[in-house]
């Protein structure tokens, strides 16, 4: 240290980075040293300049261009003025950030109680009992006659249109075979038995959306908002080396159900990547 101030080097080493970072920060104009010695060129940085850099490597990492910091750090704009509006969008993208995270750990949550399940019971050759908890779907109603194709795009739908109903799409997708009542948004049981894509969805953390207005919004872009009630579900599983004698078995294995019937896919840490996994699920209500 000299004269109270730091050199380049002593300043970079205090937060990790290399001296070339603060040369570039310097020279865009998003972080100019305290002083520059005129005859050797030197750099030399206040003790207090860590802030400054603190929230220039902060915004970096938030993803905010060095150009924008840059303009916001200029001598000529007022520095509170700029230097909070700059922190403003910085806060901005870190809450987004956060509530991102919230959303991935939900999906990954999901994905990894599905995974245990599934591994636990890929050796088994027979039905097997599994409880679900209350489940939130989306769903849209199939053709009479459909192939995976129609399948896939009606899945992909609803993926991207449960963050605007403030739902957080998961893992977890397949067939419905059932009857949706709209009054109470649930599968009922009864002889007008409909296919439905489905794509399992929780609400968003932070939301208090009333269920039947997301409900009435579904309803206007022919997506419907269903919930599968906690239950015991009577499970097998169908595993094939081809996608359509999956799905196709386990369609034709739902079709005898009296009952809300579901089709699911499936992961197993055991599945070769030429095979295909679907759980059939049969409640016992």
């Amino acid at each position: 240290m000299k004269n109270g101030l730091l050199s380049i080097g002593e300043f970079a080493k205090l937060r990790g980075i290399n001296v070339k970072s603060l040369r570039y920060y310097e020279k865009i104009g998003a972080l100019a040293p305290a002083y520059v010695n005129p005859e050797s060129g030197y750099r030399y940085y206040s003790i207090n300049q860590l802030s400054d850099l603190d929230v220039v490597l902060t915004l970096i990492e938030l993803g905010i261009p060095l150009k924008d910091i840059a303009r916001h750090a200029d001598p000529s704009v007022p520095r509170d003025a700029s230097s909070l509006e700059l922190i403003e969008r910085g806060k901005a993208l870190a809450k987004s950030r956060i509530e991102r995270a919230q959303e991935q750990l939900l999906q990954l949550q999901n994905y990894s109680e599905e995974l245990t399940a599934f591994n636990a019971h890929s050796s088994i050759d027979q039905t097997y009992e599994r409880y679900f908890e209350e489940r939130l779907c989306l769903c849209r109603e199939l053709p009479s006659e459909y192939d995976m194709t129609d399948y896939a795009q009606s899945t992909n739908e609803l993926y991207e249109t449960a963050p605007s109903l403030d739902l957080v799409p998961l893992y977890t997708q397949g067939i419905i075979i059932g009857d949706i009542s709209y009054e109470t948004n649930t599968f009922d049981p009864g002889s007008n038995l409909k296919n439905f894509a489905f794509m399992q969805v929780v609400r968003r953390p932070g939301t208090t959306n009333d269920p039947a207005a997301v409900a009435l919004l579904c309803e206007q872009d022919d997506i419907a908002f269903a919930h599968l009630p906690e239950a015991t579900y009577s499970c097998e599983l169908i595993r094939s080396e081809d996608f359509n004698t999956s799905f196709n078995l386990g369609l034709k294995k739902l079709q005898q159900s009296p009952r809300p019937s579901i089709l699911s896919e499936a992961w197993s840490a055991m599945l070769n990547p030429n095979e295909f996994l679907f759980e059939i699920q049969i409640p016992q209500y």
